[in-house]
Order: C-alpha cells, then sequence, then structure tokens
C-alpha cells in the first residue's frame, strides 16, 4: 500500500509561559493539528516555559531557543542590541532543528519574531505570520510591515484595526485575513461553577462595594498604577471605593511591583486591592463570577481575550482605547472607553456604580458581541489549516 505523504509544517511562538492569549492560543493551534498526526508532520520551536513540556509531548521534532524578540514598545537601547545579537543564535536553532530539509509551510505565532520572518526564506514559501499586536514606535511598525509584505505569504490579524494599517502602508490586499483568537474558558465553564469561592482561592472584599478585576501580569504595559491613582481619586471625594482584585503574575517584574505597593502604601489603599499571583482556568473562573466590571488599563494591546471572557459572563467592561480593543468595546454600548488617564477612569467607575441601568446595557450587548466573536472564532482554526496545507513537496 503507497503511504500518503505528509505534510511537513514548523510552528514557531515567542513564549511558553502559562499565561497570555497567544500562548493559549498556540496550544489550541497545536492541539488541532496533532490531531490529525496522519496528515501533519509537526515541528515547533519555543522557548522554554511552563507550556514547553505540552510543546515537546505534541511535536513530532522540536527545539528551545533562548527567550528574545522584537521590544514591542519602545525600551532601552541595550534590548535592542541584544535583539540584534539572537539572529545569530535563532539561525543556529533553526540549523539545528531543519538541517538542509525544507519545510511544506511555517507558522509564526506573534509579530515579534522577526528574524525567523528572514531565516526561514531557505526553508519553506509558505509562511504564514499572526499579527496579534501594535509594535511601537510607529515607525518601526511600518517598516515591519514593509519588510513582512514582501517575505510573508500569508499574514493574518487580530481585528480588522491592525489589517486596515496594514493595507495602507503596503497596499497589499491579497493573503490576508482576521484570525479571531482562542478563548480559554468555554462559556458554560463560566456559567456554572458551583465550587466553593474561598477553596478556589477567591479574594473576600467588601460585598456592599463594586468588585473590580484586572487580569494579566503585574507590568507596566499592563500598566496597573492607573488603577491603583483613579481609586485615590474617589477615595478622595468620599465616594465608595471599589474593591479591585489583581489576577496575574506580579513576579516577572519586581520593580515595577515594589512601585505599586509604595503607592498602595502612601495612599492607604491596601483595604481595597489584592494581587492574586497567575491563576489557574478554574480560580480565574471563579474569580471573575465575582466581580462586578472588568478592568483593562494597558497602555498597548492587541486584542485581549480578557476582554472576550468578560463578555461572555455578562461583566461591564472599562478599557483604555488602545490598539484593537476598539475593534471590539463600543463607548457606551458594550463597555465605556476611556485614555490614560485616572480621572476619566474614576468617573467611568463612578459612572457603572450610579448606574444599573447603564450596566445592564453593556451586559446585555456585551453577550452578544461575544456570541458573535465565538461564531467567527470556530472558524479560524480551519482557516488557518487551509494556508497551511500544501500539497507535500512542493517546498
Amino acid at each position: 500500500m503507497r503511504l500518503i505523504e505528509k505534510n511537513k509544517i514548523l510552528f514557531i511562538t515567542h513564549s511558553s509561559l502559562i499565561s497570555g492569549g497567544a500562548e493559549q492560543d498556540f496550544d489550541g493551534i497545536l492541539e488541532h493539528f496533532a490531531s490529525s498526526k496522519e496528515k501533519y508532520e509537526i515541528l515547533s520551536l519555543f522557548p522554554e516555559g511552563e507550556r514547553a513540556d505540552g510543546y515537546k509531548r505534541i511535536s513530532d521534532f522540536w527545539a528551545v531557543y533562548r527567550h528574545c524578540f522584537l521590544p514591542l514598545k519602545r525600551r532601552p537601547l541595550r534590548e535592542y542590541i541584544q535583539f540584534l545579537f539572537s539572529y545569530f543564535e535563532q539561525k543556529k536553532i533553526l540549523k539545528k532543528l531543519l538541517g538542509s530539509s525544507k519545510v511544506d509551510s511555517c507558522f509564526i505565532n506573534v509579530s515579534v519574531l522577526v528574524w525567523f520572518v528572514f531565516l526561514l526564506g531557505k526553508y519553506t514559501n509558505n509562511i504564514v505570520l499572526l499579527f496579534r499586536e501594535k509594535i511601537e514606535p510607529g515607525f518601526l511598525r511600518r517598516l515591519i510591515y514593509k519588510v513582512y509584505c514582501k517575505r510573508v505569504k500569508t499574514v493574518l490579524f487580530v481585528s480588522e484595526n491592525l489589517m486596515n494599517e496594514f493595507v495602507a502602508v503596503t497596499g497589499r490586499t491579497n493573503n490576508l485575513d482576521i484570525f479571531r483568537a482562542r478563548m480559554r474558558l468555554e462559556k458554560r465553564e463560566f456559567m456554572n461553577v458551583k465550587h466553593d469561592y474561598e477553596e478556589l482561592g477567591g479574594v473576600k472584599g467588601n460585598n456592599d462595594v463594586m468588585r473590580l478585576i484586572c487580569s494579566g501580569t503585574v507590568s507596566t504595559v499592563k500598566n496597573q498604577i492607573l488603577i491603583l491613582r483613579a481609586l485615590k481619586e474617589i477615595k478622595e471625594k468620599n465616594f465608595a471605593v471599589p474593591f479591585v482584585t489583581f489576577a496575574g503574575d506580579f513576579n516577572t517584574d519586581p520593580a515595577y511591583k515594589k512601585i505599586l505597593d509604595r503607592y498602595i502604601s502612601d495612599y492607604d489603599l491596601s483595604g481595597f486591592v489584592a494581587f492574586t499571583g497567575h491563576l489557574d482556568r478554574e480560580k480565574y473562573t471563579v474569580q471573575l463570577n465575582q466581580s462586578d466590571v472588568l478592568v483593562v488599563s494597558s497602555v498597548t494591546e492587541g486584542l485581549p481575550l480578557v476582554i472576550i471572557e468578560a463578555l461572555a459572563t455578562g461583566k461591564a467592561v472599562i478599557s483604555t482605547s488602545v490598539g484593537s480593543i476598539g475593534d471590539i468595546i463600543k463607548d457606551n454600548y458594550n463597555g465605556l472607553l476611556i485614555g490614560n488617564n485616572e480621572k476619566e477612569l474614576a468617573e467611568a467607575i463612578l459612572k457603572l456604580a450610579g448606574d444599573a441601568a447603564l450596566r445592564e446595557k453593556l451586559s446585555s450587548n456585551g453577550f452578544e458581541t461575544y456570541l458573535e466573536y465565538e461564531r467567527e472564532q470556530k472558524l479560524s482554526v480551519y482557516m488557518l489549516e487551509s494556508y497551511l496545507s500544501i500539497s507535500p513537496g512542493k517546498r
């Protein structure tokens, strides 16, 4: 019997950390292709991290490289120098994994893995890259767009906002598509949690005030200091101060966590905040269900899945208007959009606290937005499969 030749596909990601929407997306994509091992030979490249062992198990061949990619936003010069020198290490690890052989296709999970786009030209003619993030500064982002326009066969985007900017800069309109990221939790898991709240790590607060949750790694990018400043504003105006749970790893940037701790101490906010550290799926579900409002305070974002997850539970959303968030959240329709300003955030919190009808409207419209997103998301992985599946041997 003649054996069917498999499609040989290389998957590359920037992180194997347990938290993060891009990481959970990569999990889901690998799982999808691994479920058809009779059709695909899976190779993968990734840094070490909590998810790395899972990537190794699911891959036919794999290699680990040192965590390094183009800084997402303006950073100190030394980080750009480190990125420049990472070219040689990434070239070496790619050669170690592939040798002189080629692959049918390659999927690159994030746009900041610039060197792999350059290096893969000798290994495949079919690179599919996913734009999740808005690289800053702007001149660098526009340069990256032009490079990828020439070197990447198919460019996917998590939002229309990113795709439209790419088209405006490059003039390219072919082989572009929208990819809806994978939700970490199914709707039913959100809605039907019956477990004991405290046993699963729920944070107790004052049940008489509104409860806010901010989800994500404690970092300058996520900008949690904005929320603390808004709490200070509310407290100084003698309004009821909401209770805020910061759900996310706080060990990746200890210096920033110290800044937050100092601010909490200086303005006597300790009774209004809690830091949970990283939460697994079940505990995060509990924490989200016990909250009234999701607050996204980031200075830059792609399209954070925490927003979609909050809409799935009927939570109101307050978010800075950055990145592609405006593609999902429409101000005063399914959420409230603000600038990077504590007074605006304080006003938005007080607005929701004092207007039950507005909360209900945002919740109802938000759930409809989630249902539409869910329909599109289910099609995305099959769309990706169609872009990566080409006749074996046409490498």
